[in-house]
């Protein structure tokens, strides 16, 4: 992408750092699927050459706040030491960073965050209203000139506002190692935006398969025990509901294969060989499943016991989701990430300690009536 010995020639000549910011944004998202693309959150993307773009992307952001702060361009550990000392370069340098964070976040496709929810963009400080109409039909009944009636409003919407809050995150440079050819900017970029990918994912989560509290109102179709035929009811009446649109289950290996094996019970040898093979079963009564990849915090530490593993999609319950493009949960992301430097730790002296500000939040909002499935019979 970038010829080694004109580094400094393409940071004066390029004047706008949209060139090396798009650049550092495709690195990015090529790392993410790279690390995190078995996940579900992370769409494919692929980068031919991946390592000597994401170096040449790294020697050009140097290159580029160099020449704007007017310091020379990091070759040594002592030049990065200078480097990062210069808070003109080091703004610079953390711009485009955040810059790419901000923009990567709106271009990633999560196909599994897009089962479940609705994404929308904002500018800093906005927020996104949605307009929920009725779908009640006016009430025919016997009547006469002297009879009460019941009417039904001729143009009825109500309104709900999402208004993304602001999260944070920290993280750290090692500029001792910043220069190295195998230290990865795109991973390192990459790591910052899956950990918001997962909160958005977790946030979209807490809300769908919520069955307790005041969430626990958004449809009239829950039960709590597996019963063959209310589950056939129940995506029926999803359907029907929904304009007479296809249903879908959607759930983690773990659910399904506890709905597979009730499922099964009783029944021929052939239908349990492929839930023994698969782990569950692809369709069931009809219902297409759809596993939902379980994502796990990688900051809480793992112990011996399985029983204590969590993950952010509960195995103990499936949602069943008509195919309108009218999501349940709508997430509303600010466009903005901003950044600011803290300082470092004790016994961190070679790192830089930084913390990345961006802002999102979720609420239902939702014409279209889904259902929830417990896996215990």
């Amino acid at each position: 992408m970038f010829e080694h010995e004109n580094y400094a020639m393409f940071a004066s000549e390029n004047s706008d750092v949209e060139v090396i910011k798009n650049s550092l944004v495709e690195v990015t998202m090529a790392a993410l699927y790279k690390n995190y693309g078995k996940t579900g959150l992370v769409a494919e993307f692929k980068m031919d050459n991946y390592e000597q773009t994401a170096k040449d992307v790294k020697d050009a952001m140097f290159a580029f706040a160099a020449n704007k702060a007017g310091v020379r361009v990091p070759s040594k550990k002592n030049e990065v030491l200078a480097f990062f000392a210069n808070p003109v370069a080091e703004n610079i340098f953390n711009s485009i960073i955040a810059e790419t964070i901000a923009d990567v976040r709106i271009r990633v496709t999560s196909p599994q965050l897009m089962a479940m929810a609705e994404i929308v963009s904002v500018e800093p400080g906005d927020s996104y209203t949605w307009e929920i109409e009725t779908k009640a039909l006016p009430v025919v009944q016997k009547a006469s000139l002297a009879s009460n009636v019941v009417y039904l409003q001729s143009w009825t919407k109500t309104g709900l506002t999402i208004s993304p809050e602001e999260y944070g995150l920290g993280s750290t440079i090692d500029f001792m190692r910043v220069l190295a050819n195998d230290f990865d900017l795109g991973k390192e970029v990459a790591r910052m935006v899956y950990a918001t990918l997962m909160a958005e994912y977790a946030a979209v989560a807490n809300i769908i398969f919520a069955t307790t509290g005041a969430l626990a109102t958004k449809t009239p179709f829950y039960k709590s025990t597996w019963v063959a035929s209310d589950y056939v009811k129940m995506a029926e009446y999803i359907s029907a509901l929904n304009g007479g649109m296809g249903v879908t289950a959607y759930g983690t290996l773990v659910a399904f294969n506890a709905i597979s094996a009730l499922a099964t019970n009783n029944f021929g040898y052939a239908m349990q060989d492929r839930f023994i093979e698969n782990g569950f079963l692809g369709k069931i009564y009809g219902i297409d499943s759809v596993i939902l990849d379980q994502v796990v915090n990688y900051n809480a530490p793992l112990g011996t016991d399985l029983a204590g593993l969590t993950g952010i999609i509960p195995d103990n319950l499936i949602v069943l989701l008509s195919a309108v493009a009218d999501k349940p949960v709508k997430l509303v992301r600010s466009t903005y990430v901003r950044v600011k430097k803290d300082d470092p730790q004790d016994g961190a002296l070679n790192r830089v300690a930084y913390r990345y500000f961006f802002g999102f939040n979720a609420a239902l909002a939702t014409q279209a009536h889904f259902g929830l499935q417990a896996t215990q019979a």
